[in-house]
């Protein structure tokens, strides 16, 4: 038996909350999420650069 529990304002993940007897959750990226990777990994790259140039 599991449920999926959705963040509904701005999907960007999906949890499946599997009932056991020990809790077993899973959770995997909406396309909406999967669209701020790129993002994410660009602004990982620019705060790399700012501790670099600042060292």
């Amino acid at each position: 038996m599991f449920y999926v529990n959705v963040y509904i304002r701005f999907p960007i993940y999906i949890c499946i909350h599997y009932s056991t007897i020990n809790i077993y959750l899973e959770y995997s990226l909406t396309e909406n999420g999967r669209e701020l990777v790129s993002i994410l990994q660009d602004l990982h790259k620019w705060g790399q650069a700012q501790l670099d140039n600042n060292r």
